[in-house]
């Protein structure tokens, strides 16, 4: 038997729980004290599925482009070209931002990320709003 298997019944938190909880409970504290990120535990099914989401992910070979209007500075689209195979990509923006057309995740509200469905080898611009880019001074 493994130690991370083991219920251990009770309340008391140094006695009580297995030697795998007391050492996730310890890490989340840490953790927690220094950033608000949201904290997921995924059933092993859920996990399988998340793995194959990004192996996906990463054969696609996903490049962005972002469109900024030069005088405002305001990102105006983002174009998005798969390299490789069909996959979901991710788009990532301010909390304050959008984008057209993506099925947004609610899980993070200061970052949403939304995706979009891209075949193999397709691209896909992508209108956004509320979003900023300080373009450097010309050289």
């Amino acid at each position: 038997m493994h130690q991370a298997n083991l219920n251990v019944e009770g309340t008391n938190k140094a006695t009580g729980y297995s030697l795998a909880m007391r050492w996730i409970e310890r890490v989340l504290t840490r953790v927690t004290a220094w950033v608000t990120w949201p904290v997921r535990s995924l059933k092993l099914d859920d996990l399988m599925a998340l793995y194959r989401r990004r192996e996906a992910r990463d054969n696609c070979k996903l490049s962005y482009r972002l469109e900024v209007a030069t005088a405002s500075g305001a990102v105006q689209a983002v174009t998005v070209r798969s390299g490789g195979g069909a996959c979901q990509a991710p788009l990532t923006v301010g909390a304050a931002a959008s984008a057209a057309g993506g099925a947004r995740d609610a899980v993070e509200a200061a970052a949403p990320v939304y995706r979009f469905d891209l075949a193999a080898g397709a691209v896909l611009r992508v209108a956004t709003s509320g979003m900023a880019w300080a373009v450097p001074a010309a050289a």
